[in-house]
């Protein structure tokens, strides 16, 4: 590589830090609480509740158990009614 090579790249990189120190509010000016930083620690703090909610459900074997017989007999109903309409008496 050539001095004008290295040069050339050593000032993109400068352009691109620059522009990123100026469009990044505060990263220059000092860091100031922004509604967006607010915004963004209330997602953080809602997705960690979350989190730990589906943790505790994980750690209870019954929960599985619960859904699953619930799946089951919702599906056996449904099933099982929509084949006693279809195999009904009465239609000669």
């Amino acid at each position: 590589m050539t001095r004008t090579v290295v040069f050339i790249g050593f000032v993109a990189v400068l352009a691109l830090v620059a522009a990123a120190l100026v469009g990044v509010p505060g990263v220059v000016d000092g860091a100031e609480d922004s509604p967006a930083d607010d915004r963004l620690a209330n997602q953080i703090q809602e997705q960690t509740d979350a989190t730990a909610d589906a943790m505790a459900l994980t750690n209870s074997p019954w929960v599985p158990r619960t859904a699953g017989l619930g799946l089951g007999l919702a599906v056996g109903l449904l099933g099982g009614g929509l084949l006693a309409y279809a195999t009904r008496g009465g239609n000669e």
